[in-house]
């Protein structure tokens, strides 16, 4: 509910902070219509949130030995990974704005 608040907060114009930001190094979302664009920033907001809620479940499970943890928490990351909005013509502001200037060449092209 709160990356949804958020959301409205800052289409009303209002300084709102992340709920959740990229772990350092991620890359996947440096552009800046990620922040500064309310539909992307709500993607990230709640992929973020999504993702980082079920590393944890994995993480606090209780009676998993340690090599089934560490194939959950592989599957979970990859699941998660695959999903990222980032990998999406559509939920990408990067390649969403490459799209539209290259009337779909980019895609045509690879």
């Amino acid at each position: 509910m709160q990356v949804w608040s958020n959301s409205l907060q800052k289409i009303a114009g209002d300084e709102v902070h992340d709920i959740a930001v990229p772990a350092k190094g991620d890359k996947r979302f440096t552009d800046e219509d990620w922040t500064n664009n309310s539909f992307f920033d709500f993607l990230k907001q709640s992929y973020l949130i999504t993702s980082n809620w079920a590393v944890d479940l994995v993480a606090k499970t209780e009676g998993l030995d340690a090599h089934t943890r560490q194939k959950a928490d592989f599957y979970v990351k990859m699941t998660f990974n695959t999903f990222s909005p980032s990998n999406f013509v559509l939920t990408n502001p990067e390649l969403y704005k490459e799209m539209i200037a290259s009337n779909g060449e980019n895609l045509v092209s690879g």
